[in-house]
């Protein structure tokens, strides 16, 4: 006596429903891992729907039918895709900074622009930590970090801009020595 093939939905990290198909009429038990996250019946038509919570990207769903007339068991599995990615940072800037650093996605690539210009681009580390070397940039520009998780394409940026502040000077009139004040102007040049 055959049972047959157990079938199992795509899930993904949002899903809040698990459903395929499996022996009719037979008790089926949906497992992630060895935790049992829902349980019941197949229909007469071999189908089945489940509610059930949301489950971690990466974990492994199980889909177990038993035959009751011969305790036969069909298995199918689906891995949640793991479509979370961390957050990107960037730290701040000024015009004298010739290194950008921030966190991302571990093990991600990363390019940093300038607009749309690329000044860096390379990985993050296994801590999500990147730094890189660039030239100095001009006050008022726009700095993004954009991360890209390979395992699914997905990006997430930041961005920071370089204050445009000038240096504030100071021009003093004609001075005599031993001259108890000095009088001029102060403020941006």
């Amino acid at each position: 006596d055959t049972i047959a093939q157990t079938t199992i939905g795509a899930l993904t990290t949002d899903s809040t429903s698990v459903s395929g198909t499996g022996e009719a009429n037979s008790a089926i038990v949906i497992k992630n891992g060895t935790t049992t996250i829902a349980s019941g019946k197949t229909d007469s038509a071999g189908d089945y729907i489940f509610n059930i919570t949301k489950q971690a990207g990466g974990s492994t769903i199980t889909a177990t039918v038993t035959k009751a007339s011969n305790g036969k068991t069909s298995t199918a599995s689906t891995k949640i895709a793991d479509d979370a990615i961390v957050q990107t940072t960037i730290g701040a800037l000024t015009t004298s900074s010739t290194a950008v650093s921030g966190k991302g996605e571990p093990n991600s690539a990363i390019v940093i622009k300038n607009g749309t210009t690329t000044i860096a681009s390379g990985q993050t580390d296994s801590a999500g930590n990147y730094s890189f070397i660039i030239a100095k940039q001009a006050g008022g520009s726009t700095i993004t970090a954009t991360v890209t998780k390979a395992s699914t394409g997905k990006t997430s940026a930041a961005s920071t801009t370089i204050p445009d502040v000038k240096d504030y000077a100071l021009t003093a009139n004609s001075y005599k020595i031993g001259t108890a004040n000095l009088t001029g102007t102060y403020g941006k040049r």
